[in-house]
């Protein structure tokens, strides 16, 4: 099975280059709230939820935190 790759984010503006952060597809951004609170990345399949008690607090969460579930 596919890992599922989670990534929990307090910023609701957020982008993503690839889910080993070394720029592995096109710069895309994704904007999160608390109606909306989850994507996708169209690329690399990366999902980001908008939790506002998060740690992380970057717009460009891949790099700092990743959480990731088995799916």
């Amino acid at each position: 099975m596919m890992e599922k790759v989670i990534v929990y984010t307090s910023s609701n503006n957020i982008s993503c280059i690839g889910e080993d952060g070394a720029g592995s597809h096109p710069l895309v951004y994704y904007h999160l709230s608390e109606e909306s609170p989850e994507d996708a990345c169209g690329y690399c399949n990366v999902t980001f939820r908008f939790d506002k008690e998060a740690d992380c607090k970057t717009r460009y969460p891949i790099k700092f935190q990743i959480n990731a579930f088995s799916s």
